[in-house]
């Protein structure tokens, strides 16, 4: 289930602002981050009421939700508790000082891996590379690379304002509608 999500930070890289948005739980559901993440932005613009949430999750009603493509998300890193505390950290390298051979006896080449010993700074100058990296490549940005049919951060944001929140503030007013007949 879903349990958690915060805002971690706000990150200033190339002249723009970035929201480090941390959220946990124990399973997801297809595409629910997206969607959140989609449904935060749209609020905070004002396309959908600031209750939007409170309705989205009533057990009594289907809402639609606006989702975010795939392409304008970057997700750092996943943590796995359960597994962490029965068999160590899964993306901890840490095993590589145990782990020297494999069952043939040959020596396992280990995949690459940049240990920062604990350097915070170092670890965000990196991520942020990552970031910006991947944020050129999911515009199309300097080259052929991103996506083939052009659809940006702006095409998306316009198509929300003008489309989908319209028609989720229509399905949300039969709700209310709904609601008072109740």
């Amino acid at each position: 289930a879903f349990d958690r999500i915060n805002h971690a930070s706000t990150i200033l890289m190339g002249g723009e602002t970035w929201l480090l948005i941390n959220m946990s739980g124990d399973t997801f559901l297809t595409q629910q981050c997206r969607r959140i993440i989609a449904s935060l932005l749209a609020v905070h613009h004002g396309w959908l009421p600031a209750d939007f949430f409170r309705t989205a999750v009533r057990s009594d009603v289907v809402v639609r939700t606006p989702i975010a493509p795939g392409h304008l998300l970057y997700l750092d890193h996943c943590q796995y508790h359960t597994w962490n505390r029965l068999h160590g950290g899964l993306f901890d390298r840490t095993w590589k000082d145990r782990v020297h051979e494999n069952s043939s006896g040959l020596v396992t080449k280990l995949p690459e891996f940049q240990d920062f010993g604990g350097d915070a700074e170092g670890s965000t100058i990196a991520w942020r590379k990552r970031l910006q990296t991947h944020i050129e490549l999911a515009e199309g940005v300097g080259g052929s690379g991103g996506r083939s049919d052009g659809a940006g951060f702006a095409e998306w944001m316009r198509e929300m304002r003008l489309s989908v929140c319209p028609e989720i503030r229509t399905d949300l007013e039969v709700i209310a509608s709904l609601d008072a007949f109740a």
